[in-house]
């Protein structure tokens, strides 16, 4: 008799660990920093800014993935001319009107510049007190190159050293440029060195109109939803680890291979525990 109590109580044991785990949903935080040189004023080849296309992009993120993203919002240059970026909507769950109201009026005609770097290690700075626990992210999205004015050449690849600074911190960087003016060596070896580089790509290439690139290159609307959708997809991706990783109230969905209820990497919320017969490898 008391061995089935001893069995009982350890069972109740497991099943509480095991829905605590289920239940568990850490939104992972990503901070957009977005480029506001006056270059983004430019026209894109279907008509519209830049910027405007921007806007719109990046509203169309944060309104279709506010539930599973804890998103952040720094501009460049800020508040103008070469000054860092500056974190204007701080890390939550934001509608995409307080992202709009982030970025703010258009940049001017001219006089922005493009300080990459120092918004990067501004950034850093930024998360260097606020690590999620779940997953750290930088969607840098820019139309142009490492500039101040005046520009100095031995400038150029400073940023590939603050990306790697930041992922040193434990801030996973991805690297979007729009448009045909950027600087593709630059951020093709920044992906690099996030360790988010396209497989397969070239990370030579200086050629914005080239294939292959090692970041994600985007030259107009259509492809730059594309290219934000593609990264936050990939950040909240459901994996076999016994937690909900894109909130939606279910673990480890689509890795019970054998249909029994179970996967070997973690418990279902509707029958936890260890599968008792794992006849198939789930994950």
């Amino acid at each position: 008799m008391r061995r089935i109590s001893v069995l009982l109580a350890f069972l109740v044991v497991g099943l509480s660990s095991a829905r605590a785990t289920a239940q568990r949903c850490e939104l992972p935080q990503v901070l957009l920093t977005v480029d506001k040189s006056s270059s983004m004023l430019g026209g894109l080849p279907g008509g519209g800014t830049k910027w405007d296309a921007a806007r719109m992009a990046l509203g169309e993120l944060t309104s279709t993935y506010a539930e599973n993203i804890a998103f952040g919002l720094q501009v460049f240059p800020f508040p103008n001319r070469c000054e860092p970026g500056a974190v204007t909507i701080d890390f939550g769950a934001h509608r995409s009107e307080d992202i709009m109201a982030g970025l703010g009026d258009p940049p001017p005609t001219g006089g922005n510049y493009t300080p990459m770097a120092s918004t990067l290690d501004a950034a850093n700075e930024y998360y260097s007190t606020r690590l999620a626990p779940s997953a750290n992210h930088l969607i840098l999205i820019t139309d142009g190159w490492q500039w101040c004015d005046p520009y100095v050449a031995s400038t150029r690849f400073t940023p590939v050293e603050a990306v790697s600074r930041l992922r040193a911190l434990g801030v996973t960087v991805h690297v979007v440029g729009f448009g045909a003016a950027v600087d593709s060596l630059t951020l093709n070896r920044a992906a690099v060195a996030a360790g988010t580089a396209l497989p397969g790509c070239d990370a030579t290439l200086s050629d914005p109109a080239a294939m292959n690139h090692c970041y994600l290159q985007a030259n107009d609307l259509l492809e730059l939803r594309s290219a934000l959708d593609s990264v936050a997809r990939l950040i909240t991706d459901e994996i076999c680890d016994g937690i909900d990783n894109d909130c939606d109230g279910l673990v480890d969905e689509g890795y019970d291979v054998d249909e029994d209820g179970y996967t070997t990497c973690g418990s279902n919320p509707s029958t936890p525990g260890v599968d008792p017969d794992p006849t198939l490898a789930d994950c």
